[in-house]
């Protein structure tokens, strides 16, 4: 064989070569292209799925302190959390358009995260409504928890299936680098044509990598930070009860720094008493660790911290669980709350002190009844003995009158007639004041009564000393509950004393009725009369208290006081309003029947 020959069958075979190299060059380099391309989308896609984890635990989170706190502050970071949530969720989507498997388990995952935050909207509009009992028996179900783990193993499952794309794009990655550096054995060239390839596109794939790794520290840090600077005292815990964490307002309240305290046990840090016996309270991290439940203390619990200082505080521990049901550890979460109560201890003093006026006030009560009692029996045996003098007085008086009236000039005769005319009006005062004195003493025989009839019989009473005419204005009455023979009492005078002082205006006029206020009836007499100085209306209802000299208007000033005692009786309440020469009201008000 000719040496050209062999010079173009190697030139043929260094092209066969070349092009065997290319090829392999190229396949190699598409395969990394696209081996690049898939961890680059599956680190997003991991780095998304931990944007959405976190995100929810961090709506958790806000949505716990709302319950523990009842404080609003704590939905803000919830709501922002569901509003992420609904971004990432369409980011996700977006990325995952292709991924028909993807797709699947994203539905899937999308309506566990919609049940999870039905769940944390519903125990919040409990919270928020007061149904504070309900929201403990919704949150203690597991609904919630049931939902998270759900959400977290169908994490897991996305998470495998990427870890599985990933090895399998990095051992094909492998494999594409092996078969380009036997390729690149056989041309320089195109080895380092390769091998540039490859180190350039590692490169991309490692700063891809601490890109990635720096967003997801970035990520713990920022919730780092936020529990640090939480306004609550935060300090948590291993599975064994020693601490791992606390945030600067435990720091505070504890006065140990977390450098000093950090895998102490618990109680060491968190010493806590009865407030009335001084006895030491059980750890509720502990409680929570065994029981796997939430754990409060009880009312007025001391805190005893570093330097011996004892502060009133209010707190709850949570246990740590894993994906697995197991406890890796607790959280702390506790507040002062001396300032509070010192507020209730004060409240306590104030009410103690009412408990005791309350008893005194019964007590000048019980006393200003017995007085009472007493007066108007003294009223009403000083009244029934002034009889007996008073009948003589009138009784001799009229047999001067009728059997020596001729031996009597006209003087005489008028001075007896005096002394008569007064017996007379002082008997009737005294029985005026034996009716008022018996009216204190006076049971109630209580019934509807109809003040229909009651009116028409006062009005027939006093019609002799009506002269005017269409006097009476008569409007409808509803009917009361009421002593039918002593409301009729108050009818009578507050219906005669509209006649006695309206009797001076040439066109009287007198109004009855009543008025709805509420559950309660006003009823009422107006009339257009001489009326009175409104300043002086406190004194209308007092025993012989008048306004106006007897020469205008006589009267013995006892009747509004019997009015008075009357509506008192029935429990109601009576006034008096006016307008000289206008027009004057009395209403009284009597509850309804209870």
């Amino acid at each position: 064989m000719s040496k050209s020959k062999i010079i173009n069958i190697a030139f043929a075979c260094a092209i066969v070569i070349v092009i065997i190299i290319s090829i392999a060059a190229y396949t190699s380099l598409a395969s990394s292209r696209r081996n690049a391309e898939l961890v680059k989308e599956t680190f997003v896609t991991i780095n998304l799925l931990g944007k959405i984890e976190r995100s929810i635990i961090n709506a958790e989170t806000g949505q716990r302190g709302f319950i523990i706190s009842g404080n609003y502050a704590y939905l803000e970071p919830y709501y922002g959390s569901k509003k992420e949530i609904n971004f990432l969720l369409d980011e996700y989507k977006t990325l995952e358009a292709g991924n028909s498997a993807n797709l699947f388990y994203f539905k899937s995952l999308d309506s566990l995260i919609n049940l999870k935050f039905d769940e944390m909207n519903y125990v919040i509009n409990l919270m928020e409504t007061e149904q504070e009992d309900s929201a403990a028996i919704r949150i203690n179900s597991d609904n919630g928890k049931i939902y998270m783990d759900s959400i977290r193993s169908k994490f897991k499952a996305i998470l495998t299936r990427e870890d599985s794309e990933l090895k399998k794009a990095e051992d094909d990655t492998l494999m594409s680098s092996e078969r380009a550096v036997v390729s690149y054995s056989f041309g320089i060239f195109a080895s380092f044509s390769m091998i540039i390839f490859v180190f350039i596109s590692l490169q991309k794939e490692v700063r891809l990598t601490k890109m990635l790794k720096q967003e997801a520290e970035a990520s713990r840090q920022f919730f780092s930070t936020a529990l640090f600077s939480i306004g609550d005292a935060v300090i948590s815990t291993d599975s064994s009860g020693k601490i791992a964490f606390m945030n600067k307002a435990a720091e505070h309240l504890t006065k140990w720094k977390f450098s000093e305290a950090e895998r102490m046990p618990v109680e060491n840090v968190f010493s806590i008493f009865t407030e009335d016996t001084g006895a030491p309270v059980e750890s509720p991290v502990q409680e929570a660790i065994e029981t796997k439940k939430i754990a409060g203390l009880k009312n007025h619990t001391l805190l005893i911290d570093k330097e011996k200082n004892s502060i009133n505080i209010d707190d709850c521990a949570a246990p740590i669980l894993n994906d697995k049901d197991e406890v890796t550890g607790a959280v702390l979460i506790f507040r002062d709350i001396s300032g509070k109560r010192q507020i209730e201890r004060e409240l306590n003093k104030s009410y103690e002190k009412v408990k005791e006026l309350n008893k005194e006030m019964e007590t000048k009560i019980r006393e200003l009844e017995v007085l009472n009692r007493d007066l108007e029996a003294f009223s009403y045996s000083v009244s029934h003995d002034l009889r007996a003098p008073l009948r003589a007085i009138d009784g001799f008086a009229k047999i001067l009158q009728e059997e020596y009236e001729i031996k009597l000039d006209d003087e005489g005769r008028r001075y007896l007639k005096i002394v008569r005319e007064n017996a007379a009006n002082m008997g009737a005062l005294i029985n005026a004041l034996l009716d008022f004195a018996r009216m204190g003493r006076k049971s109630l025989n209580c019934e509807i009564v109809d003040f229909g009839k009651i009116i028409d019989d006062c009005i027939r009473m006093y019609k002799d000393e009506i002269k005017a005419e269409n006097v009476f204005t008569v409007k409808p009455l509803l009917p009361a509950y009421a002593d039918g023979m002593l409301i009729a009492e108050v009818w009578k005078n507050l219906i005669g004393n509209a006649i006695k002082f309206s009797s001076k205006n040439e066109n009287p006029k007198i109004e009855i009725g009543c008025e709805v206020n509420n559950s309660d009836v006003t009823y009422y007499v107006k009339d257009n009369g001489a009326g009175f100085n409104q300043k002086s209306a406190g004194r209308l209802f007092g025993v012989f208290q008048r306004l106006h000299t007897d020469s205008e208007f006589p009267g013995f000033g006892i009747g509004l006081a019997l009015c008075s005692k009357i509506v008192r009786l029935h429990g109601g309440t009576i006034r008096g309003e006016s307008k000289p020469d206008v027009e004057t009201k009395f209403s009284f008000t009597l509850p309804g029947k209870s």
